[in-house]
């Protein structure tokens, strides 16, 4: 009897395991592996909890293919210092009609990442 509860058991996990299989998220890319300089589209914003920290806010951007041919979308975490202004009525808002673009400017004399949106 407990081998059929035990088989029923590892099924089960199986399926469960299985349907997590394919990443749910983006891949993703951080703020400093992003060319100085360069503007990335952002198709949207999302925000997501974080366990440590609570409520993060992800831009997803377009980054080129090594390749060179097309774009693939990355997540990217913002700073926290975004997540007050980074609502969820103005990321609904801003979602549907993305037209900014994202500008990684390099490291702050205090450490910080600066990051600009742009048109």
């Amino acid at each position: 009897m407990a081998s059929s509860s035990s088989s029923s058991d590892s099924a089960n996990l199986v399926d469960v395991f299985n349907t997590r299989a394919k990443a749910t998220m983006s891949p993703r890319v951080h703020l400093k592996d992003l060319k100085p300089k360069r503007k990335y589209k952002i198709a949207a914003f999302k925000e997501v909890s974080v366990p440590k920290t609570g409520r993060a806010v992800i831009a997803i951007i377009e980054v080129p293919e090594k390749s060179g041919e097309g774009e693939l979308q990355h997540d990217c975490f913002l700073p926290r210092r975004f997540t007050s202004i980074l609502t969820p009525e103005r990321i609904e808002e801003y979602n549907k009609n993305p037209d900014l673009c994202l500008r990684y400017l390099g490291i702050g004399d205090h450490r910080e990442f600066i990051v600009k949106l742009i048109k």
